[in-house]
């Protein structure tokens, strides 16, 4: 399928990148609950809660380290609102726990589905702020193309395996300095029916590449969506 193709032509476009200078990584599990209210006939909160577990970091030239421990906690909380045909408007927060801080960021958000036989695709504009003690107000424009593709025919029916792929781009500006971050998320899931699902797939993410050696990171994503 022509989608399948585009993202396999992203993974070739970023191998070069892997072989920048000291080039760093870090491992880890990235598990999430995902709550879906529906409040009203057009409107619906999300609530989404990701604890986040580091397990190891290093180089690729050799140097390692492992250490499985309590990273952080987020816990995001978006209110939509149906504006089109398949297209939504949002308004959230986000608060980040960590061992020494509490960080929060507000979030604005625009996205709209298209379908096409046997998936479909979900474009999602989205910007935030991030204010953290001691640290100058980062401000973030995100696009992320995600697609939810049937393999057993035109629709994903309860019971079914499906496969989804998700790519972002994350622009990000914090007082004079500016980083780009790609991300990229295939992962199977399993359709329960229409107020269940579970996915499980590998969180890719390459930053800082555009001035020094980048970083890249590896999660274990594992996702439960309960709709209600």
């Amino acid at each position: 399928m022509k989608v399948v193709r585009l993202y396999i032509i992203f993974l070739i476009l970023l191998g070069p990148l892997s072989s920048y200078g000291q080039s760093t990584y870090e491992i880890g599990v990235l598990p999430e609950v995902n709550i879906d209210t529906k409040l009203a006939t057009l409107n619906a909160i999300n609530v989404e809660i990701a604890p986040r577990f580091e397990w190891a970091q290093g180089t690729f030239e050799g140097e390692s380290e492992t250490d499985i421990f309590y990273s952080l906690l987020d816990i995001t909380s978006v209110m939509t609102r149906t504006v089109g045909v398949d297209a939504k408007v949002g308004f959230g927060y986000l608060v980040r726990f960590r061992e020494d801080a509490v960080i929060h960021r507000f979030i604005q958000q625009y996205s709209f589905t298209t379908p096409y036989f046997g998936y479909r695709l979900g474009h999602r504009f989205r910007v935030d702020q991030t204010f953290a003690p001691n640290e100058n107000l980062e401000v973030r424009m995100r696009y992320r193309l995600s697609s939810d593709i049937s393999l057993n025919g035109e629709f994903i029916d309860p019971g079914e395996v499906y496969l989804k792929i998700g790519q972002e781009y994350v622009y990000a500006i914090q007082g004079s300095e500016t980083d780009l971050e790609i991300r990229l998320v295939p992962s199977f899931g399993y359709y329960f029916d229409d107020a269940n699902k579970v996915e499980l797939g590998i969180d890719y993410r390459l930053d800082s590449f555009l001035t020094s050696a980048p970083d890249h990171r590896f999660w274990l994503n594992l996702g439960y969506y309960l709709s209600l």
